[in-house]
């Protein structure tokens, strides 16, 4: 069990005892508990971040309504794209867990519509992003890790966005043997070509990786695995960090597809609170978080949002 598993235990028995004193009964109890430690990270940060206000367009709603603005545009039209065609895009890969390059034919195309749907996504959640920004949602969503687990989603954002810090290193260093294993698992991402995965260590251990040439899988959950948690805990602010825009967006996005109501000034809260360098504490948030959805949808279709939202293996 790595820090980052800590912790989230740490989180799930604060929220098991609540369930408890509420005299939730036991098999409940289990099957809410292990809803919550399927989640994949970015379904795990946008629960842990709902708060209580009035409600956006969610769920279907959204993804019908965005659906239906991307098929008025030319582009899309030229594309041969109907709204039903893009329902079934954006619902397949937000919604049930589709992998982009089946929703069609052609792979190319899911990128550029989903750019496009980036777009209309945060113009309906009150956002104004450029055509870059939208292209790095894209690229964000479409690398096959972002819906998976911590070291996962760290993946995908260090493949697609510039500049992250990647604190968990600082670990590697202190041990030849983490050392030694780190260039093995770049070797499995890069599919063993010698000479890029040395460049790559070199520059993940130097702090110089600015952007990684794919995407790291095994390398970062390898990180997570001898990471403490004071290194943990930087690297999920880093991720969430109010600088680093395209990461917010995207939790936010998947968050409100599948029902669930955040903003990026909710990620706010994780960044310096639930994720506090001294005193890092998830329990809190999932008491709240469960609470606030049994409230507003009751307990069952809360359990099947977080059963939509469990990890995607790769």
């Amino acid at each position: 069990m790595n820090a980052y598993d800590r912790l989230l235990a740490a989180g799930l028995a604060q929220l098991g005892k609540q369930l408890g004193e509420a005299e939730t009964p036991n098999s409940e109890t289990e099957e809410i508990l292990g809803l919550v430690s399927n989640l994949s990270f970015p379904a795990l940060l946008g629960f842990s971040a709902s708060a209580e206000r009035a409600r956006p367009k969610l769920g279907d709603d959204l993804i019908n309504a965005v659906a239906g603005r991307l098929a008025e545009l030319e582009e899309v039209r030229d594309l041969g794209l109907g709204a039903e065609d893009l329902n079934r895009i954006l619902g397949g890969l937000l919604r049930r867990q589709g992998s982009p390059a089946e929703l069609l034919e052609d792979p190319a195309v899911p990128k550029r519509v989903l750019g496009l749907a980036a777009s209309q996504l945060c113009k309906e959640a009150g956002f104004e992003i450029s055509e870059d920004e939208a292209r790095e949602i894209a690229e964000l969503l479409t690398t096959g890790e972002f819906f998976t687990d911590v070291g996962g989603m760290t993946a995908a954002a260090l493949h697609t966005v510039r500049g992250i810090p990647v604190a968990l290193v600082d670990d590697a260093k202190n041990s030849w043997l983490r050392v030694v294993r780190l260039p093995l698992a770049v070797l499995r991402d890069l599919s063993g070509a010698p000479i890029d995965a040395a460049t790559v260590v070199i520059d993940l251990l130097d702090g110089d990786l600015d952007k990684s040439p794919a995407v790291l899988g095994h390398t970062l959950r390898s990180l997570y695995g001898f990471a403490t948690l004071a290194s943990t805990v930087k690297m999920i602010r880093a991720l969430i960090s109010p600088d680093n825009q395209t990461v917010r967006l995207a939790i936010v996005l998947y968050a409100r597809a599948n029902g669930i109501p955040i903003t990026s000034e909710d990620l706010d809260v994780l960044h310096d609170g639930v994720f506090d360098l001294e005193n890092p504490d998830l329990g809190p948030a999932l008491v709240a978080a469960w609470g606030r959805l049994e409230d507003r949808v009751g307990g069952e279709k809360a359990k099947t949002i977080l059963a939509r939202l469990a990890e995607r293996k790769v």
